[in-house]
Formats: structure tokens, C-alpha cells, sequence
């Protein structure tokens, strides 16, 4: 049981690093083509950021 929570928190660690790569590419992107972009971030738990900054 110990083991089993253990894998399962490795495995969201690396989903969410693989996730912040996504984004960092995504951000990166969109800021080279105009001034505006959309971050959208998701962790397993189901939560969702949705952010839209316009400069």
C-alpha cells in the first residue's frame, strides 16, 4: 500500500513536469507571434487555471 501511494505521487510529479514544459513552450510561442496568451494548467486532481493576460 505504501509503495502504491509512493508510485502514484512519482507519477503525478512527473505528469506535472511534463505539463510545465508544455506550457513553458506554449508561453514562449505565443509571446513571439503578439502580446497575448493562454496559460491553461491541469493537475490530476481535476482543477483547472485558466489565465488571460492582455498587455
Amino acid at each position: 500500500m505504501g509503495s502504491l501511494k509512493g508510485y502514484i505521487k512519482k507519477f503525478k510529479e512527473d505528469i506535472l513536469i511534463l505539463l510545465d514544459k508544455c506550457i513553458t513552450n506554449v508561453e514562449r510561442t505565443e509571446n513571439l507571434k503578439r502580446k497575448e496568451y493562454l496559460l491553461v494548467r491541469m493537475d490530476l486532481l481535476g482543477d483547472f487555471f485558466v489565465f488571460f493576460p492582455f498587455f
